[in-house]
Formats: C-alpha cells, sequence, structure tokens
C-alpha cells in the first residue's frame, strides 16, 4: 500500500472512530440481568441492573441457588422441596426444562467454564449431583464429601481452569459437626481432598480468576445466631488453609470483583457487607444500611455494582463498588436467596452496519473487516 493510501485509509478511520465517540450518549446497549430466587415466593425475580427495577418474575417451585450458563443463555434454579432444578431459558424468561433425579433438598449450583457441567449441592442427600446442561440429566452422584462428619454439602464453585469444584460442609442444626470443604475433580468426579478449615459450618467457596486461591465463610459460632465471621483462604496448589480473616457476625454469601482484588461478604448477623482486600487479606470497609438477613451477594461482570439479598425484607440492596454505599433497594419476592448475574453480552458477528445498529452495537473498521463495539454508560 503507498503512503497516500495509507493516509487516506488511517484518515477514514479517525473520522469513523470520530462519529461513534459522538455516539456514545445514544447509543443502545445491553445491561446484565440478576436473577434472584425467592425462596418462600415461589418465584424467580430478573433485574435490570440498567435500571434496577425487576422486569419479569418467573414462577419456580421453593427456588433456593441460581446459576447462569457461562453464555448466559440459561439460568438455573434448584427446587429445594422436590429434588429437582428449573432450567429457564434466559432469551424468553420461561422454563424449558426440569432436572429430576437429584438428591434430597438440593440447594447450591457451580456450573463449570465450559458450560457443559453443573454440579448441584444436595444437602440432605449428603451428595453432589452432576447434571449434562446438553441434556438436562444427572449423568454421576459424588458422595464421601466428608466421611468422617458426613457431608451437608453447601454453596459449591468451580475453578475457572475448569478442573476442580470446591464444596463446603455444613450441618446447619450441629454447627460442631464438620467444618470441611471437598474438593471433586471433575475430570473423575471423585473427591480429592477434604480440607478442614477454621472455625464451624463452611457454607460458601468462591475461587479466585486464576484459580490459585478458594475463599471459604465460616462462623466460630452458630452463623444463625449471629457469631463472628471467618472468610479463610485456601491454596488451591496445596488445599491448605492459608490465611484467615474476622469479618462481619453471621457470615453468609461471599463474592469476588471480576480480577480478583476485593471479596464481598455478606453478613446476616449484623446485616453488613465486608469489604477485603485479598492481596493483604484485610477488611478495608464495612457496608451499612443493607435489609434485614443480608444472605448471599453476586458482583456485575464489569465490578461497578454488588447486589446482595436481603431474606427478611424481600428487598435486595445495590452496592456502587467504586464508592461502597448503596445506590439503590429493589423489591423482589419473598425470601430472597440465591443471586446470579448474566455475563456481559459478546459482540456481534457483524455482516453490514445495520446488523450492529439493530443490536445496539457500532460498526466500523478498515475496508470489509468490519467489527462492533459496545459502549456501556457511565452515568453522564
Amino acid at each position: 500500500m503507498n503512503r497516500s493510501r495509507m493516509t487516506g485509509t488511517l484518515a477514514n478511520f479517525l473520522a469513523a472512530l470520530l462519529c461513534v465517540l459522538s455516539f456514545v450518549g445514544s447509543a443502545a446497549w445491553a445491561a446484565p440481568f440478576a436473577y434472584v430466587a425467592n425462596n418462600d415466593g415461589n418465584s424467580v425475580s430478573v433485574i435490570d441492573t440498567s435500571t434496577n427495577t425487576v422486569t419479569t418474575t418467573i414462577g419456580v417451585s421453593a427456588p433456593f441457588g441460581v446459576a447462569v450458563r457461562p453464555d448466559g443463555k440459561y439460568v438455573y434454579a434448584t427446587n429445594y422441596l422436590s429434588s429437582s432444578m428449573s432450567v429457564i431459558d434466559a432469551s424468553t424468561n420461561s422454563i424449558v426444562a426440569t432436572v429430576t433425579g437429584l438428591g434430597g433438598n438440593p440447594l447450591g449450583i457451580a456450573i463449570t467454564p465450559n458450560g457443559t457441567r453443573a454440579y448441584v449441592t444436595n444437602y440432605r442427600g449428603n451428595s453432589v449431583s452432576v447434571v449434562d446442561t446438553g441434556t438436562n440429566m444427572v449423568v454421576a452422584t459424588v458422595t464421601n464429601l466428608d466421611p468422617v462428619n458426613g457431608s451437608f454439602p453447601n454453596w459449591p464453585a468451580a475453578t475457572p481452569d475448569g478442573t476442580r469444584v470446591y464444596v463446603p460442609n455444613c450441618h446447619q442444626l450441629n454447627y460442631n459437626l464438620n467444618n470441611t470443604v471437598a474438593v471433586i475433580d471433575t475430570s473423575t468426579n471423585i473427591v480429592t481432598a477434604v480440607i478442614t478449615v477454621p472455625g464451624l459450618c463452611p457454607g460458601h467457596v468462591v475461587i479466585s480468576p486464576d484459580s490459585a486461591r478458594a475463599y471459604v465463610t465460616t462462623c466460630t459460632g452458630s452463623c444463625d445466631g449471629g457469631a463472628q465471621g471467618l472468610l479463610s483462604t485456601i491454596d488451591t496448589a496445596t488445599n491448605t488453609v492459608i490465611a484467615s480473616l474476622g469479618v462481619g457476625n453471621g457470615v453468609n454469601g461471599v463474592a469476588l470483583s471480576p480480577d480478583g482484588s476485593r471479596a464481598y461478604v455478606a453478613n446476616s448477623g449484623d446485616n453488613t457487607v465486608s469489604v477485603v482486600d485479598t492481596a493483604s487479606n484485610s477488611v478495608i470497609n464495612t457496608i451499612t444500611g443493607l435489609g434485614n438477613m443480608s444472605v448471599e451477594i453476586a458482583v456485575t461482570p464489569d465490578g461497578t455494582k454488588a447486589y446482595v439479598g436481603n431474606n427478611a425484607s424481600n428487598t435486595v440492596s445495590v452496592i456502587d463498588t467504586a464508592s461502597n454505599a448503596i445506590v439503590a433497594t429493589v423489591p423482589v419476592g419473598a425470601a430472597p436467596l440465591g443471586i446470579a448475574i448474566t455475563p456481559l453480552p459478546l459482540p456481534p458477528t457483524p455482516k453490514t452496519k445495520q446488523d450492529c445498529m439493530n443490536q445496539g452495537w457500532i460498526k466500523f473498521g478498515f475496508r470489509n473487516q468490519g467489527q462492533c463495539i459496545q459502549f456501556v454508560q457511565t452515568g453522564k
């Protein structure tokens, strides 16, 4: 390409880019949606995170845990009283399948990064059901999560590299019975380690983006009674606890920022959220002003907001993670528990400029090498 032609092409590109930037304020964009399991309300509320309003309410029997497939196409909600799991089509917000044959009182869900398997903890069944998300059939059942004390598995998490699922074991009627986390090898669906953690009743676990750390919540006494909460850090290379930190009272859910630099811990005993710097393993902020019994928490894919379910207030508190301030309170159904948020949308494969515009994207590029760009509103 000669210099004059290259200069002209660059000028055209810059002009197109300026045109794109000038359109930011009016460009349509798709925000993630938060799915909230309302256990007593027999429903799942769908919150548009751009407006913090409920756009749809889906009838689901006694939902407890909820998870979104990584591609955002399907949402899964456990049916705690019927040993089953509802499969929701996220494009229509309708139930399209029901997974049966789970163990007693299915609770939490961990989906592998490739989206092919869902690991469902069965609290009374003392097991984990492995579900093929392509067929919505149970293909394996994992037992021996805690061979000594029994498992009573709670809220699990899959490592981002897809090799393992970590399952906290908590007998909520006898807190002294077990304080362990089981590690499942996803290639064999066999428990390869059982880790003893500080405190009692491990309830929730999350994994760092590099799969190197697992963060587990426990309490020094009865979590339901509002005892001091702990956040312990597991080195996943050795499956040993390397740190433990005091957080709020009656600790429940925990969520990480997308880069793993912050852990947000929901404390139902004092209705707060502890903000933890994971590098220094220290609490750097305590957020107050939430509703009653702040139990579960999820962070948006861009890390700008955290959504906290207030079980006794039938609301969800929205936290701006930049200021650590509550910016909205969203009424939902009765007794909200699990919360999951859909991923950011992927760019469509563009064929024409109109293809991008129709989906709220803007096309620009050199000649026929077009691509779509989406701008996220900043509130200006």
